[in-house]
């Protein structure tokens, strides 16, 4: 039986940045909070603070059609 070669050991190679889109980002962080809180005072009637909820996430998704034109990367 022959003996098995003891070389050297290839290193694996380092793991690729991982990137996302800043409007994906900015969806996740800003735009999924709002409709939650808007959803949430629509289920319990609360339409005085739906109504700013909703101005807020209309403003939000017109910066995030914006957003997603640009898009620009960042790394996670």
């Amino acid at each position: 039986m022959a003996r098995k070669k003891r070389g050297e050991k290839q290193h694996n190679r380092p793991a690729k940045p991982k990137f996302t889109i800043t409007a994906h980002q900015y969806h996740q962080q800003v735009i999924s909070p709002l409709a939650n809180a808007y959803r949430r005072a629509m289920k319990f009637k609360n339409y005085e603070e739906a109504g700013q909820y909703y101005m807020q996430l209309m403003e939000a998704r017109e910066h995030h059609r914006h957003l997603l034109h640009r898009k620009e990367k960042v790394q996670i």
